[in-house]
């Protein structure tokens, strides 16, 4: 998808060992970018290669759980 780094995080509470609940978190951040240069041995009419748009994403993703 593009370059970037993830964190991740997990917590856990038990309640008089009967229910357990959790909550469990991802973080993404990532980043695209242009790149149109043209590579030292290019062919003509050959496409280029590019991951998109220039920009960047943070999506978290929140999980919790009942056991």
């Amino acid at each position: 998808m593009g370059s970037g780094f993830t964190a991740r995080s997990s917590l856990r509470v038990g309640i008089r060992n009967m229910v357990e609940l959790g909550l469990d978190t991802d973080f993404y951040r990532m980043f695209t970018w242009l790149d149109y240069r043209l590579p030292i041995n290019a062919i003509p009419g050959e496409p280029l290669t590019a991951q998109g748009d220039k920009g960047n994403t943070s999506p978290w993703i929140i999980t919790p759980k009942v056991g």
